[in-house]
């Protein structure tokens, strides 16, 4: 619980022995800032990351698969689209492959271990999609296979989230309002009639 609120945690992000020394010894001494991580606030505004997540995003930045290295290929820089994409990007407890925060698409590329925790990844993705983000999955087959496909699969849900993200747009006030009724007159008017 957290200021009487409960706090949902993610599975346990596991980590090799050398790793948990030096980020215990790191959070003792409070330098956590020898790796550029900003605890306090995270990589997207207002949420709370455990620090041992932020290691490992950054490990899993390193250690990325084949078919997350071709996929990276074709969609950072603003090549798809033009949208800016991170990579394993912490959001909502879970380390996700690719995040775009301008529409709040999510992609994962999922490996053969994904057959195994069908499960998991449907509570994942319903955990995401209640943060009113997208979630596309592709396999790594796919990417290596047919990236054009893959890639097209993608830019469907790129448009379709834009699309969603600017029907919740709160559309502009018509002229006159939001000036607390007095409306906007031109050079030498008056409220007066």
């Amino acid at each position: 619980m957290n200021n009487g609120m409960p706090v949902r945690t993610s599975p346990p992000v596991p980590l090799s022995r050398g790793e948990r020394g030096n980020l215990d010894r790191a959070l003792m001494a409070g330098r956590l800032g020898q790796w550029g991580l900003d605890v306090k606030s995270g990589l997207v505004k207002g949420q709370r990351v455990d620090p041992r997540k932020l290691v490992r995003a950054r490990e899993l930045r390193k250690q990325m698969t084949h078919a997350e290295k071709q996929l990276w290929k074709r969609i950072r820089k603003r090549q798809l689209d033009g949208l800016y994409f991170r990579r394993q990007q912490i959001l909502g407890g879970f380390i996700v492959d690719f995040y775009c925060d301008e529409i709040g698409l999510v992609i994962e590329v999922d490996g053969n271990v994904h057959a195994q925790q069908v499960e998991y990844d449907k509570e994942r993705d319903e955990i995401l999609k209640g943060l009113d983000l997208a979630v596309v999955r592709v396999t790594n087959d796919e990417v290596i296979r047919d990236p054009a496909d893959a890639i097209s699969r993608i830019l469907t849900a790129a448009n379709h989230r834009r699309r969603h993200r600017a029907a919740k747009q709160v559309p502009p006030l018509p002229p006159g309002e939001g000036d607390r009724g007095r409306g906007l007159r031109g050079a030498g008017e008056t409220n007066e009639q």
